[in-house]
């Protein structure tokens, strides 16, 4: 069985801090040292982590207007066996959410994540280790 990778909603509230699934504000890096945008995002580890850090190596896809569009995104990511099914995401995208212009941009980037990094990869694609 396949390790899968450690993600989360979360919430950007500040140019330097976001608020977590725990609903503790953090600070936070991403890839190419930016800030992000306030709202909500689907946050993903490319492997799996036991101490969330929200360093560098965190993938974050958004941002969203609503939690509910983040976890639809979490809930593809499930469905797609790069994650662990969670309640949250499978209620999400069972109850048929709107495809936004945001939730449809961020699961191609999602898409093209997976197939771009072999750390994510290795969580679900076959043969890829």
């Amino acid at each position: 069985m396949k390790t899968k990778a450690t993600h989360e909603v979360i919430r950007v509230v500040q140019p330097a801090f976001l608020v977590n699934s725990a609903m503790m504000a953090c600070r936070y890096e991403t890839a190419d040292g930016r800030p992000l945008e306030p709202g909500y995002y689907f946050a993903l580890w490319p492997t799996r982590v036991y101490a969330k850090i929200y360093d560098r190596e965190v993938r974050y896809f958004g941002p969203f207007d609503t939690e509910h569009e983040a976890r639809l995104l979490q809930g593809w990511a499930a469905y797609l066996g790069i994650v662990a099914p969670t309640a949250a995401a499978a209620a999400a995208r069972r109850c048929g959410a709107l495809l936004t212009p945001a939730v449809t941009s961020a699961y191609v980037d999602l898409l093209h994540a997976l197939h771009s990094d072999a750390r994510l990869a290795r969580c679900v694609l076959p043969g890829s280790h």
